[in-house]
């Protein structure tokens, strides 16, 4: 939660797909893959893009890793990446965006760009009362994608790993390669 945030405007992932006009300036927040795809596309074409990112860019998968990405956004025109440092509170400001950072810096930019992540649509579904348990608004689940109810079998967002189709798709195929198995064949690593 960040204080304000129902009071701003913002765009999604799913909206960026949708508009017709660029916007000279934006303030993103969130560095997982589809933030990072996305803001690179607007600074491509022209937008001004400051991502601000709580931990370092792909730290979480190898440092080695995060070095070369921290160069390679930072020879992108019109790109800021600003790490590690959290986001207090956003609100409007004269017809744009102000995003007040943890360290006292503000950005004011022409929109907000979230980018943290979804959380699986499971309300409603009963999982209780079919044997699946959740915690943190996704579904338990081993590398076999197999549930609590060892007769039923997650993949993709419900399951709470990378939400990223790639992952998903790979996850549905392990689910459903054990499911019609009956037995593990297949993890996903």
């Amino acid at each position: 939660p960040i204080p304000g945030i129902e009071d701003v405007p913002y765009v999604t992932s799913d909206d960026l797909m949708r508009i017709t006009d660029r916007p000279d300036s934006i303030v993103a927040l969130g560095s997982g893959a589809v933030g990072l795809e996305l803001c690179q596309f607007l600074a491509r074409m022209g937008t001004r893009v400051t991502l601000v990112s709580r931990q370092r860019v792909f730290e979480k998968f190898d440092a080695v890793l995060a070095d070369e990405m921290e160069k390679i956004l930072a020879a992108e025109p019109g790109f800021e990446l600003l790490q590690p440092v959290r986001p207090v509170r956003v609100s409007r400001q004269a017809g744009k965006v102000a995003c007040l950072l943890e360290d006292g810096r503000r950005i004011v930019a022409d929109g907000l760009f979230l980018a943290t992540g979804r959380s699986a649509a499971l309300k409603g579904l009963g999982l209780s009362a079919g044997g699946v348990e959740t915690q943190d608004l996704k579904v338990v689940c081993g590398d076999d994608m197999r549930t609590s109810n060892p007769r039923i079998f997650v993949a993709g967002d419900a399951s709470g790993e990378e939400m990223i189709l790639h992952v998903a798709n790979h996850e549905g195929r392990v689910a459903g390669r054990n499911a019609a198995a009956g037995d593990v064949v297949e993890r996903v690593d």
